[in-house]
């Protein structure tokens, strides 16, 4: 590489970084509206979660199998079983949120399966031992009792698709959150040893079984 071409590696990088993130938060955040879309079009909330780890494996494995079938092959069975077991939590959390659309709003849905950030740092404090800042600490409690009182219902008519068992509907989206945490705190773990392409290909495609299973 010659010494022209080297300083624009790094703008190339934090360019097709920020594009993906944007890409990334774009689709985070239709996500919730499609999904409403599909339930009140009469699509089942398995089958959508479903399909949607299903597509997600599927789109990965070419270039998965291409690049990274030498390192596949030598995951070990405790590894294998660890992402088995977090494939089992990301088809949880997929199935709960989800259905968790039938029955609340999207802000109320979307409020609580984003407290993520809150059950990792729990996870870590009290199965990994990890010790958290008090200032940390201060900011979980807060932003979980800003979390409920925004799940509590209001008492007023739901004019939208649901059900209007917003109870039930936060319920489910707050199990979505911890399962995620979960699914997370163990890929935390695992990719210490294995590369991120090979390792979401593998969870995502176990996601998709357990969710067939039950479709």
């Amino acid at each position: 590489m010659s010494a022209a071409q080297a300083p624009t590696t790094p703008q190339t990088n934090r360019t097709s970084v920020y594009a993906f993130l944007v890409i990334g938060v774009i689709s985070i955040s239709l996500a919730a509206i499609f999904i409403r879309y599909a339930q009140a079009a009469g699509m089942p909330s398995i089958l959508i979660a479903g399909a949607r780890m299903v597509m997600a494996a599927a789109l990965l494995t070419p270039v998965t199998l291409r690049h990274h079938t030498g390192e596949i092959r030598q995951i070990s069975r405790t590894d294998l079983l660890l992402m088995v077991a977090s494939g089992f939590f990301l088809a949880v959390h997929f199935a709960a949120w989800i259905s968790s659309l039938e029955h609340t709003t999207v802000l109320i849905s979307v409020t609580l399966v984003t407290t993520v950030p809150i059950w990792t740092a729990l996870l870590e404090m009290f199965v990994l031992r990890v010790r958290l800042k008090q200032m940390l600490l201060v900011g979980l409690g807060i932003t979980i009792i800003g979390g409920f009182l925004v799940a509590i219902p209001s008492g007023g008519p739901v004019t939208d698709i649901t059900t209007g068992n917003t109870l039930l509907g936060a319920s489910l989206a707050t199990l979505g959150a911890v399962t995620v945490a979960l699914y997370l705190v163990i890929g935390r773990k695992v990719q210490e040893k294995l590369s991120l392409l090979p390792y979401i290909w593998i969870v995502y495609g176990m996601a998709g079984i357990f969710l067939a299973i039950v479709v």
